[in-house]
């Protein structure tokens, strides 16, 4: 682990799509099989965009047990590309139907997706010893540890994994920098168009046992005592508590997020038990390379520029889209891309050398210069600096307050 952490700051410029479970170099026999003491794992063969063949294995119970007994040469092990989906912490997934393996397993890396709890059942809170909260990152969690104790015996490094995601993703992938249960288990991140400290990632004061209750209402629930509350909603069936969640709109599908990362009382198991301003202003967040950055058009969905997601069709094949053919032009952003998060993965530098692909060297930024690698097409690749300045001057003068702070409770 290095010394300090870098920042790099990028500015993506092209489109998007979504990933899958592991994906690792191909073996000889007619199915790809990892031995356990529980059993063997079967996977299949998949082909890239390029032709290569790689190993995938899916499905796999994260949560439960499997000791490999297949040994691999630690000088052969690849770096390892963790991937969170986005979603609103409320949908989506992991699976390969969006985020397809197709693209990055051209290059020398294991991939791995997965899938997380969601909405009420991963985010629900009182923020007390009855339910602290935040289930949706300790599954996250969970899965690190999974990836780091197994990751070996599918040809992978416990000892390069980089976390990575876009949106809700990204803040995840932000939190396991901050989280002291799992800062020690990643050696760098990449957040895509968000991180922990955005106004849409952490529940305000109050907002968590407000919803909390509005939840038990809607379900006939007593409110008065958590315990009771808690007791009542362990009853309900999971897909009662999902479908009351459209009961919380008020305007179309506002609000988008209704249950959120919390602030945990410190107890055992606890994930976040500091707000993220604070972690960060105390240094206590892993020292590893950091990348995070946006779009040009970041949160449209439609638009004449690049908008929320597009970068992600450089990186994942999808099958929402099967008649899509890239262009050239397109390949070679894809390529761009691709190559530098995968470098980023084997050595924590985006750019340790460049050629006739990628000509632009990207430095880690510094605490007093802004700089941002910014991505305008295959030709118009640039480091510049100060981008965006006049928001950034804005938000300077806000005093921003974590939960720490002393300010009134509205809730």
């Amino acid at each position: 682990m290095p010394s300090r952490s870098f920042s790099y700051k990028v500015i993506f410029v092209r489109y998007i799509c979504l990933l899958f479970s592991i994906g690792v170099l191909s073996g000889n026999h007619e199915y790809p099989e990892v031995k356990t003491e529980q059993g063997v794992l079967t996977g299949r063969y998949r082909q890239t965009w390029n032709g290569g063949i790689f190993n995938s294995f899916t499905g796999i119970p994260y949560a439960q047990e499997i000791t490999s007994l297949l040994k691999t040469s630690k000088d052969q092990l690849l770096p390892v590309m963790f991937y969170i989906h986005w979603g609103g912490f409320f949908s989506g997934s992991g699976n390969a139907d969006f985020y397809g393996p197709d693209i990055l397993l051209d290059k020398d890396v294991v991939l791995v997706t997965f899938n997380y709890r969601l909405g009420a059942l991963g985010f629900l809170s009182t923020k007390d010893e009855f339910l602290p909260g935040n289930n949706g990152l300790k599954d996250q969690n969970l899965a690190l540890k999974w990836v780091k104790k197994n990751i070996v015996y599918f040809g992978g490094s416990p000892d390069k994994i980089t976390v990575l995601g876009q949106s809700v993703g990204g803040a995840s992938t932000h939190y396991h920098v901050l989280s002291p249960l799992s800062r020690d288990l990643i050696s760098r991140a990449i957040a895509h168009s968000g991180i922990a400290t955005a106004v849409w990632a952490l529940a305000p004061k109050g907002e968590a046992l407000t919803n909390a209750k509005r939840l038990a209402g809607f379900l006939n629930c007593p409110d008065e005592s958590d315990k009771e509350m808690i007791d009542c909603l362990n009853k309900v069936d999971a897909f009662d508590i999902v479908t009351q969640e459209k009961k919380f709109l008020v305007h179309n599908y506002d609000p988008v997020i209704r249950f959120k990362p919390v602030i945990e009382p410190d107890i055992d198991g606890a994930f976040l038990t500091e707000d993220p301003i604070d972690i960060i202003r105390s240094s206590k967040s892993a020292e590893i390379p950091f990348i995070t950055g946006i779009t040009t058009e970041d949160g449209a969905l439609k638009s004449a520029g690049v908008c929320y997601g597009d970068e992600l069709f450089s990186l994942f094949s999808t099958k929402f889209f099967p008649d899509y053919k890239p262009s050239e032009s397109e390949k070679k952003c894809i390529d761009v891309l691709s190559n530098i998060w995968t470098s980023f993965a084997l050595t924590g530098n985006p750019t340790p050398t460049t050629d006739s692909l990628i000509k632009t060297k990207w430095e880690p930024a510094q605490k007093d210069v802004l700089s941002s690698y910014f991505f305008n097409g295959i030709d118009d690749i640039k480091i510049t600096k100060d981008m965006y300045k006049e928001r950034i001057d804005f938000w300077k003068n806000i005093l921003i307050a974590s939960q720490s702070s002393k300010i009134k409770d509205e809730f």
